[in-house]
């Protein structure tokens, strides 16, 4: 099972990606931090959402939000310099804005009910073509 839940705040707002398909597609950076006794470490990590999920990311989280991600890693490698390198990125399942701002607005999620979560099935989220084939042309 690849299946991770991750709590903590955006470093920057949400940036769109262009795509052939004319796809909703963002990326996004969260800081997730974990304290004990007198210490603190801060780890950073990649996000990117699809369809409708993209809009809600878009239309109601900025910089700063906190927020809980439910997704998946996926990796991808490449070569630079002749080096092998190996890269790691949540693909977004489902978000929640944790502390509602007065600006965010209702939406819609996958149970037909308005709240501050956004989680879509996958027939809705990608209508022409599958998820796979988004993640695909995304990462070209």
């Amino acid at each position: 099972m690849n299946k991770v839940i991750l709590l903590g705040n955006l470093g920057a707002d949400p940036e769109p990606i262009q795509n052939s398909k004319n796809l909703p597609i963002v990326k996004m950076r969260l800081a997730t931090t974990e304290r004990w006794k007198d210490q603190e470490r801060t780890e950073w990590h990649s996000l990117k959402a699809f369809g409708k999920t993209a809009e809600y990311c878009m239309r109601n989280l900025r910089k700063g939000c906190k927020i809980m991600i439910e997704g998946k890693i996926k990796s991808d490698s490449y070569e630079k310099d002749g080096i092998k390198r190996k890269t790691y990125e949540v693909i977004i399942d489902t978000v929640q804005n944790v502390v509602k701002s007065p600006n965010s607005q209702a939406h819609y999620n996958s149970q037909g009910y308005e709240g501050t979560s956004v989680n879509v099935p996958q027939q809705m989220n990608q209508p022409e073509m599958s998820l796979e084939n988004a993640f695909e042309s995304a990462w070209k």
